[in-house]
């Protein structure tokens, strides 16, 4: 058996009741995006960074516990 590695993409569409000026915004700021992906009462997002451009990345840390669920990406046009 041999390991071999894949990547994997998930897209994900949700509708979100606020102006897009606002939802722009809140990817754009590390502090607003902290609070945007905040998960829940028991959850903190201890670290969020994003480079905002094409090619950049960001990253969220989610944590549950002692459990850190991080995610990332790339923009993309």
């Amino acid at each position: 058996m041999t390991d071999t590695a894949t990547e994997l993409s998930l897209e994900c569409s949700r509708f979100i009741p606020a102006p897009r000026e606002k939802l722009f915004d809140a990817w754009l700021d590390p502090d607003m995006l902290t609070r945007f992906m905040h998960p829940g009462e028991n959850m903190s997002v201890p670290e969020a960074k994003t480079d905002p451009r094409e090619g950049g990345r960001f990253l969220v840390v989610m944590r549950a516990g002692e459990n850190d669920l991080p995610h990332q990406g790339t923009y993309k046009t």
